[in-house]
């Protein structure tokens, strides 16, 4: 078995986010007015729902909270990481690894988040 070896440069995630600012803040708007949605997802469903059962309207209410406050953290971590990224262009590479770990940090929990 071969293994490709490529001869483009590795792409940086840090680089990247500055490099497409106006993409990176359109898509997280995009993604705050979905967790408004999702927030009131439950408020309109609660009367309905409990009609057939208390418990299932909580449950439901809690579970569709959960997720949007798990989407406003996934948002903040962009909007957090994008500032990182903007700072570490304008700022040139003098705290290149320390811009590049604290990323790598930031794309860890969003991918948790």
């Amino acid at each position: 078995m071969a293994s490709k070896i490529s001869s483009e440069p590795a792409r940086d995630p840090v680089w990247e986010l500055a490099a497409n600012e106006t993409q990176v803040v359109v898509g997280m708007l995009v993604q705050l007015a979905w967790v408004f949605a999702v927030m009131f997802i439950p408020v309109v469903f609660f009367p309905f729902l409990k009609l057939y059962s208390e418990t299932w309207a909580l449950g439901f209410f809690s579970l569709r909270f959960t997720e949007a406050v798990l989407s406003l953290i996934y948002v903040g971590i962009h909007f957090t990481l994008l500032g990182l990224s903007v700072t570490f262009v304008e700022g040139g590479a003098a705290d290149a690894p320390a811009y590049h770990a604290s990323g790598t940090l930031l794309l860890e929990a969003r991918d948790w988040a």
